[in-house]
Protein backbone atom coordinates (compact mmCIF):
# COMPACT_ATOMS: atom_id res chain seq x y z
CA UNK A 1 0.00 0.00 0.00
CA UNK A 2 2.68 2.52 0.91
CA UNK A 3 4.24 2.20 -2.78
CA UNK A 4 0.80 2.02 -4.23
CA UNK A 5 0.35 5.82 -2.47
CA UNK A 6 3.73 6.94 -3.47
CA UNK A 7 3.61 6.41 -6.93
CA UNK A 8 0.39 7.61 -7.22
CA UNK A 9 1.25 10.95 -5.14
CA UNK A 10 4.49 11.02 -8.09
CA UNK A 11 2.11 10.74 -10.81
CA UNK A 12 -0.07 13.78 -9.89
CA UNK A 13 2.78 15.63 -9.21
CA UNK A 14 4.26 14.84 -12.94
CA UNK A 15 0.93 15.70 -14.27
CA UNK A 16 1.11 19.08 -12.79
CA UNK A 17 4.31 20.07 -13.39
CA UNK A 18 3.79 18.95 -16.98
CA UNK A 19 0.45 21.51 -17.09
CA UNK A 20 1.69 24.15 -15.39
CA UNK A 21 6.04 24.20 -16.35
CA UNK A 22 6.01 21.80 -19.32
CA UNK A 23 7.68 18.54 -20.56
CA UNK A 24 11.14 20.07 -19.55
CA UNK A 25 10.44 20.19 -15.79
CA UNK A 26 8.48 17.10 -15.52
CA UNK A 27 12.01 15.30 -14.56
CA UNK A 28 11.50 16.71 -11.11
CA UNK A 29 8.21 14.87 -10.33
CA UNK A 30 9.86 12.11 -8.44
CA UNK A 31 10.98 14.81 -5.56
CA UNK A 32 9.64 18.51 -5.87
CA UNK A 33 7.44 19.62 -4.32
CA UNK A 34 8.81 17.92 -1.12
CA UNK A 35 12.72 17.99 -1.60
CA UNK A 36 14.43 21.39 -1.69
CA UNK A 37 18.07 22.49 -1.12
CA UNK A 38 19.93 25.39 -1.49
CA UNK A 39 23.90 25.38 -2.63
CA UNK A 40 26.06 27.60 -0.12
CA UNK A 41 29.02 28.94 -1.00
CA UNK A 42 31.45 25.98 0.64
CA UNK A 43 29.30 23.25 -1.81
CA UNK A 44 27.53 22.33 0.97
CA UNK A 45 24.12 22.27 0.90
CA UNK A 46 20.66 22.97 3.16
CA UNK A 47 18.23 19.87 2.27
CA UNK A 48 14.80 20.80 2.68
CA UNK A 49 11.78 18.35 3.27
CA UNK A 50 8.32 20.41 3.00
CA UNK A 51 10.58 23.55 3.62
CA UNK A 52 11.91 22.24 6.50
CA UNK A 53 15.75 21.79 7.06
CA UNK A 54 16.18 17.97 6.56
CA UNK A 55 20.14 17.46 6.70
CA UNK A 56 23.02 19.30 5.85
CA UNK A 57 25.32 18.03 3.00
CA UNK A 58 28.65 17.68 3.30
CA UNK A 59 31.10 19.82 0.98
CA UNK A 60 32.77 17.78 -1.71
CA UNK A 61 35.82 18.57 -0.80
CA UNK A 62 35.82 16.90 2.12
CA UNK A 63 36.13 13.35 0.48
CA UNK A 64 39.94 14.96 -0.39
CA UNK A 65 40.56 12.76 2.60
CA UNK A 66 41.82 9.71 0.73
CA UNK A 67 44.12 11.11 -1.65
CA UNK A 68 47.27 10.01 0.14
CA UNK A 69 45.98 5.75 -0.74
CA UNK A 70 46.42 5.12 -4.67
CA UNK A 71 43.59 2.54 -5.45
CA UNK A 72 39.91 2.20 -5.07
CA UNK A 73 37.64 -0.14 -5.30
CA UNK A 74 33.52 0.10 -6.73
CA UNK A 75 31.21 -2.69 -6.03
CA UNK A 76 28.61 -2.86 -8.05
CA UNK A 77 25.49 -5.51 -7.71
CA UNK A 78 26.37 -7.61 -10.83
CA UNK A 79 26.20 -11.90 -10.24
CA UNK A 80 29.88 -12.25 -10.81
CA UNK A 81 30.34 -11.17 -7.50
CA UNK A 82 29.37 -14.29 -5.78
CA UNK A 83 32.81 -15.85 -7.46
CA UNK A 84 34.97 -12.98 -5.88
CA UNK A 85 36.14 -13.25 -2.58
CA UNK A 86 36.42 -9.60 -1.55
CA UNK A 87 37.97 -10.36 1.78
CA UNK A 88 41.17 -8.80 0.77
CA UNK A 89 38.93 -5.49 0.76
CA UNK A 90 38.44 -4.91 4.54
CA UNK A 91 40.98 -2.08 4.84
CA UNK A 92 40.84 -0.89 1.22
CA UNK A 93 39.18 2.56 0.20
CA UNK A 94 35.88 0.80 -0.85
CA UNK A 95 32.49 2.90 -2.82
CA UNK A 96 29.37 0.48 -2.30
CA UNK A 97 26.68 1.02 -4.76
CA UNK A 98 22.45 0.31 -3.85
CA UNK A 99 22.36 -3.07 -2.59
CA UNK A 100 26.24 -4.14 -2.61
CA UNK A 101 25.96 -2.49 0.55
CA UNK A 102 25.40 -6.14 1.86
CA UNK A 103 29.14 -7.15 1.54
CA UNK A 104 30.29 -4.68 3.43
CA UNK A 105 28.25 -6.27 6.74
CA UNK A 106 29.61 -9.95 4.84
CA UNK A 107 33.27 -9.13 4.79
CA UNK A 108 33.33 -6.51 7.43
CA UNK A 109 34.12 -3.62 4.71
CA UNK A 110 33.61 0.36 5.77
CA UNK A 111 32.85 1.53 2.94
CA UNK A 112 34.36 4.82 2.44
CA UNK A 113 31.30 6.44 0.38
CA UNK A 114 27.90 4.76 -0.14
CA UNK A 115 26.25 5.62 -3.33
CA UNK A 116 22.26 5.75 -4.40
CA UNK A 117 20.25 7.82 -7.22
CA UNK A 118 17.74 5.53 -7.99
CA UNK A 119 14.81 5.95 -5.49
CA UNK A 120 13.40 2.68 -6.57
CA UNK A 121 15.97 0.99 -4.65
CA UNK A 122 14.84 2.50 -1.45
CA UNK A 123 10.75 2.01 -2.45
CA UNK A 124 11.78 -2.11 -2.87
CA UNK A 125 14.71 -2.33 -1.00
CA UNK A 126 15.21 -0.34 1.96
CA UNK A 127 15.33 -3.50 4.54
CA UNK A 128 19.23 -3.90 2.55
CA UNK A 129 20.09 -0.29 4.11
CA UNK A 130 18.57 -0.74 7.68
CA UNK A 131 20.26 -4.50 8.10
CA UNK A 132 24.11 -4.08 6.37
CA UNK A 133 24.77 -0.03 6.49
CA UNK A 134 27.52 0.39 8.74
CA UNK A 135 27.63 3.38 10.81
CA UNK A 136 28.64 6.39 9.65
CA UNK A 137 29.05 5.32 6.42
CA UNK A 138 29.08 8.88 3.99
CA UNK A 139 25.77 8.48 1.58
CA UNK A 140 25.91 10.07 -1.90
CA UNK A 141 22.04 10.71 -2.51
CA UNK A 142 20.01 12.04 -5.62
CA UNK A 143 17.11 14.57 -4.28
CA UNK A 144 14.55 11.53 -5.25
CA UNK A 145 16.28 9.10 -3.39
CA UNK A 146 16.34 11.82 -0.38
CA UNK A 147 12.48 12.21 -0.66
CA UNK A 148 12.02 8.15 -0.57
CA UNK A 149 14.33 7.52 2.55
CA UNK A 150 12.30 10.25 4.00
CA UNK A 151 9.42 8.18 3.29
CA UNK A 152 10.88 4.54 4.30
CA UNK A 153 13.47 5.13 6.39
CA UNK A 154 14.14 8.88 7.70
CA UNK A 155 16.39 7.41 10.87
CA UNK A 156 18.78 6.56 8.43
CA UNK A 157 20.01 10.41 7.45
CA UNK A 158 20.07 11.00 10.99
CA UNK A 159 23.81 9.07 11.59
CA UNK A 160 25.20 9.44 8.16
CA UNK A 161 26.81 12.22 6.55
CA UNK A 162 25.39 13.08 3.06
CA UNK A 163 26.72 13.97 -0.44
CA UNK A 164 24.41 15.69 -2.32
CA UNK A 165 24.37 13.96 -6.39
CA UNK A 166 22.95 16.16 -8.22
CA UNK A 167 22.35 15.41 -12.35
CA UNK A 168 23.59 18.71 -14.44
CA UNK A 169 21.36 17.98 -16.90
CA UNK A 170 18.31 18.85 -14.52
CA UNK A 171 18.61 21.21 -11.89
CA UNK A 172 15.61 22.43 -10.59
CA UNK A 173 13.46 25.20 -11.11
CA UNK A 174 15.63 25.41 -14.61
CA UNK A 175 13.89 23.32 -17.85
CA UNK A 176 16.42 20.29 -18.82
CA UNK A 177 19.52 20.81 -20.30
CA UNK A 178 21.51 18.76 -23.44
CA UNK A 179 25.13 17.64 -22.98
CA UNK A 180 26.08 20.49 -25.17
CA UNK A 181 24.82 23.31 -22.90
CA UNK A 182 26.95 21.91 -20.03
CA UNK A 183 29.94 24.12 -18.68
CA UNK A 184 33.33 22.87 -19.79
CA UNK A 185 35.02 24.52 -16.79
CA UNK A 186 33.18 22.02 -15.03
CA UNK A 187 32.28 18.85 -17.71
CA UNK A 188 34.38 17.20 -20.09
CA UNK A 189 32.17 16.10 -23.05
CA UNK A 190 32.56 13.73 -26.11
CA UNK A 191 32.76 14.33 -29.53
CA UNK A 192 28.80 13.62 -30.20
CA UNK A 193 27.61 15.51 -27.23
CA UNK A 194 25.71 12.26 -25.67
CA UNK A 195 28.13 12.00 -22.48
CA UNK A 196 29.99 13.88 -20.08
CA UNK A 197 32.41 13.63 -17.39
CA UNK A 198 32.37 15.75 -14.43
CA UNK A 199 35.39 17.38 -12.83
CA UNK A 200 34.10 19.29 -10.35
CA UNK A 201 30.97 17.47 -8.42
CA UNK A 202 29.74 20.66 -7.19
CA UNK A 203 28.36 21.13 -10.55
CA UNK A 204 26.66 17.81 -11.19
CA UNK A 205 27.73 14.44 -11.78
CA UNK A 206 26.64 12.95 -15.22
CA UNK A 207 24.08 10.26 -15.59
CA UNK A 208 26.09 7.71 -17.65
CA UNK A 209 23.62 4.87 -17.25
CA UNK A 210 24.47 3.29 -14.30
CA UNK A 211 24.86 4.64 -10.56
CA UNK A 212 28.57 2.87 -10.99
CA UNK A 213 29.29 6.43 -13.59
CA UNK A 214 28.27 8.03 -10.76
CA UNK A 215 31.00 6.58 -8.48
CA UNK A 216 33.43 6.85 -11.26
CA UNK A 217 33.66 10.43 -11.24
CA UNK A 218 33.96 10.44 -7.78
CA UNK A 219 36.67 8.65 -7.57
CA UNK A 220 38.53 10.43 -10.23
CA UNK A 221 37.54 14.08 -7.92
CA UNK A 222 38.75 12.12 -5.24
CA UNK A 223 42.63 11.61 -6.89
CA UNK A 224 42.96 7.92 -7.04
CA UNK A 225 45.16 6.74 -9.22
CA UNK A 226 43.90 3.71 -10.28
CA UNK A 227 39.89 2.78 -9.99
CA UNK A 228 39.12 -1.08 -10.22
CA UNK A 229 35.49 -2.14 -10.95
CA UNK A 230 33.55 -5.05 -9.49
CA UNK A 231 30.07 -6.14 -11.07
CA UNK A 232 30.00 -4.29 -13.96
CA UNK A 233 28.57 -7.47 -15.41
CA UNK A 234 25.45 -5.83 -17.62
CA UNK A 235 25.59 -8.84 -20.16
CA UNK A 236 23.66 -11.20 -17.23
CA UNK A 237 21.19 -8.14 -16.37
CA UNK A 238 18.44 -10.01 -16.79
CA UNK A 239 19.76 -12.49 -13.73
CA UNK A 240 19.34 -11.68 -9.60
CA UNK A 241 21.99 -9.00 -8.98
CA UNK A 242 24.41 -11.40 -6.64
CA UNK A 243 22.09 -9.95 -3.05
CA UNK A 244 18.81 -11.01 -4.83
CA UNK A 245 17.34 -13.90 -5.29
CA UNK A 246 15.30 -15.80 -8.13
CA UNK A 247 11.72 -14.60 -8.61
CA UNK A 248 12.86 -11.46 -6.19
CA UNK A 249 14.91 -9.15 -8.46
CA UNK A 250 14.26 -5.83 -9.16
CA UNK A 251 13.48 -4.95 -12.99
CA UNK A 252 17.51 -3.61 -14.43
CA UNK A 253 17.74 -1.10 -17.15
CA UNK A 254 21.34 -1.91 -17.98
CA UNK A 255 21.11 -3.60 -21.02
CA UNK A 256 18.21 -0.59 -22.37
CA UNK A 257 20.94 1.66 -21.43
CA UNK A 258 24.26 0.35 -22.85
CA UNK A 259 23.99 1.30 -26.28
CA UNK A 260 22.52 5.20 -25.86
CA UNK A 261 24.15 5.93 -22.35
CA UNK A 262 26.65 3.89 -20.40
CA UNK A 263 29.12 2.65 -24.16
CA UNK A 264 29.51 5.77 -24.39
CA UNK A 265 30.54 7.07 -21.31
CA UNK A 266 32.91 4.44 -20.48
CA UNK A 267 34.54 5.22 -23.83
CA UNK A 268 34.85 8.71 -22.53
CA UNK A 269 35.84 7.72 -19.20
CA UNK A 270 38.53 5.25 -20.44
CA UNK A 271 40.07 8.43 -22.42
CA UNK A 272 40.30 11.10 -19.99
CA UNK A 273 42.05 7.95 -17.40
CA UNK A 274 44.44 7.39 -20.24
CA UNK A 275 45.53 11.22 -20.71
CA UNK A 276 45.96 11.96 -16.99
CA UNK A 277 47.97 9.36 -16.62
CA UNK A 278 44.99 7.37 -14.24
CA UNK A 279 43.90 3.76 -14.44
CA UNK A 280 40.90 2.40 -14.68
CA UNK A 281 40.46 -1.63 -14.43
CA UNK A 282 36.87 -3.70 -15.09
CA UNK A 283 37.34 -6.89 -12.75
CA UNK A 284 34.16 -8.46 -13.99
CA UNK A 285 34.71 -11.79 -16.18
CA UNK A 286 32.04 -11.68 -17.56
CA UNK A 287 31.03 -7.65 -18.73
CA UNK A 288 29.10 -7.22 -22.03
CA UNK A 289 32.02 -3.81 -22.01
CA UNK A 290 34.92 -4.64 -24.42
CA UNK A 291 37.88 -4.73 -22.80
CA UNK A 292 39.41 -2.69 -25.07
CA UNK A 293 37.63 0.17 -23.46
CA UNK A 294 38.28 -0.84 -19.85
CA UNK A 295 41.03 -3.35 -19.87
CA UNK A 296 40.52 -6.08 -17.90
CA UNK A 297 42.24 -7.57 -14.47
CA UNK A 298 41.48 -10.13 -12.54
CA UNK A 299 40.65 -9.91 -9.31
CA UNK A 300 41.52 -13.49 -7.13
CA UNK A 301 38.51 -15.35 -6.25
CA UNK A 302 40.60 -16.70 -3.24
CA UNK A 303 44.18 -15.20 -1.70
CA UNK A 304 45.59 -11.98 -1.31
CA UNK A 305 45.23 -9.22 -4.43
CA UNK A 306 47.52 -9.00 -7.15
CA UNK A 307 49.29 -5.74 -7.62
CA UNK A 308 47.91 -4.39 -10.62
Amino acid sequence: MKNILYKWQESIIKKYIYCTKGKSYTYAYSYWPYIKYRINSNSSADILFKNRLLVKSQPFTNLHSELHIEKCYILGSGPSIKKQDLSCLRDKPVITLNGSITAAKQYNLKPILHCIIDATFICNKFSILQNNLPPQVPLGLSPSVLKALVWYVPELLKNHPVYLLLNPLEIFPYPSKTVKELNTDYFITNDNKNSAFSIFPQAGLFDGGTVMSIAIQLSYYMGFKKTFLLGLDISNANQPRFYEKQGQQLKCGLLDDYENKILPFMTLTASIFNKTGRLIYNCSPVSKLPYSIIPYAEFPVLGSEKNV
